[in-house]
């Protein structure tokens, strides 16, 4: 990706979430559910992402539908931005030594 490691808390998730970050210089959007224990990670571009009220699998940016697969976001116009590499761990898992 970047180079560049970052972790969001599952609690960050609660009720089904949309995140827009960025991670190095990387923008990504993050759609989780803390319940399920399920996030998932796309590039973003330049694009701002907020849930559909319609559906689980579906995010807008404005009033353009994106539908997320498990290789990409795709708009309704055929764009796609790219799905990213992500896993969930403790985080005492994920901790390094200093040298």
């Amino acid at each position: 990706m970047s180079g560049v490691e970052r972790a969001w808390p599952l609690s960050a998730f609660e009720g089904g979430q949309v995140i827009n970050d960025q991670v190095g210089v990387v923008k990504i959007v993050l759609i989780g559910d803390a319940q399920t224990r399920t996030v998932r990670a796309y590039r973003r571009g330049d694009y701002e992402f907020t849930a559909s009220r319609n559906s689980e699998t579906v995010l807008l940016t404005g009033d353009v539908q994106w539908t997320m697969t498990e290789s990409a976001l795709i708009s309704v116009e055929g764009e796609q931005l790219s799905r990213l590499l992500g896993h969930l761990s403790f985080w005492f898992a994920c901790r390094r030594e200093a040298a």
